[in-house]
């Protein structure tokens, strides 16, 4: 998943004291420190003694949880972003951060209010990922055509996001609901993905929007580029893949089931 670092601008001169400048500046040094353990150390001296603002509060705490996460303590990431939250509820990079935090423990609704509440707060940079995401959990749930939207306002925000473009075309391939489906559109949107990034999704995107199209020759090539082009860290979908060439060769299209476990693996590993 993606991770996001706020630039936090530290302001010396309204310092009174060298004690409390020198604690302040800390929330820099942190910034710049490759280890999450030397910048959580370095935050919390800031968060202790700096003598910030609210504002400048909420982006300490917004990057204390950061560095976290990046240790894999999600439960003190969620508490520092909840923190920065309570000083600044307009803070859409912690919505964002924190949204990642629900979608590890598989708490879909919470992550999907946060990332509603991220693309209607600044910083906009954070909106293209944001609003796909939002997609993303939103096809778990079966809302093919709101998930598209969603998906189409991300690349207002991100051209150059090759996994949302995989999952659209998943989606107008693949949705249960056949008034959703598009063949052509499908196809068109996964060979725009295949221009920015060539992954094995793209293929097995590729071969579904194939078959939709009744092209099984090309889905039964496309899904064996996509098994070919599986790694160590995708194996776990090899037997996903095995079972829609099978479909291909029977001549069949596929459908995404549209009963799903509350943390469905399937669509949220469309954000490669």
């Amino acid at each position: 998943m993606s991770k996001r670092l706020c630039e936090l601008a530290v302001t010396l001169l309204l310092l009174g004291t060298s004690v409390a400048r020198a604690d302040l500046s800390a929330c820099g040094s942190a910034y710049v420190k490759d280890s999450p353990d030397e910048q959580i150390h370095l935050y919390t001296i800031c968060l202790t003694h700096g003598g910030l603002s609210r504002t400048d509060l909420a982006a300490a705490l917004l990057n204390r949880g950061v560095a976290y996460r990046q240790k894999g303590d999600v439960d003190a990431a969620l508490a520092d972003f909840d923190k920065s939250l309570k000083y600044d509820a307009k803070f859409g990079l912690a919505y964002f951060n924190r949204a990642f935090i629900y979608l590890q423990r598989g708490e879909l609704v919470a992550a999907e209010a946060d990332f509603s509440a991220t693309v209607t707060r600044d910083p906009s940079r954070v909106w293209g990922e944001a609003f796909a995401y939002r997609g993303l959990l939103r096809a778990v749930r079966g809302l093919c055509a709101e998930a598209v939207a969603d998906f189409d306002s991300a690349f207002k925000f991100n051209r150059k996001l090759a996994w949302g473009y995989t999952a659209k075309a998943w989606i107008l391939a693949t949705c249960a609901d056949e008034r959703q489906r598009n063949g052509v559109d499908a196809l068109k949107t996964a060979q725009k993905a295949l221009t920015i990034q060539d992954h094995w999704r793209v293929h097995d995107a590729l071969a579904a929007a194939y078959a939709e199209l009744g092209q099984f020759d090309d889905s039964v090539r496309e899904l064996k580029r996509a098994e070919a082009a599986l790694d160590a860290d995708s194996e776990a979908w090899r037997p996903s893949l095995e079972a829609r060439l099978a479909l291909y060769q029977a001549r069949q299209p596929y459908r995404q089931p549209t009963e799903q476990p509350p943390s469905s693996g399937e669509w949220l590993a469309m954000a490669y």
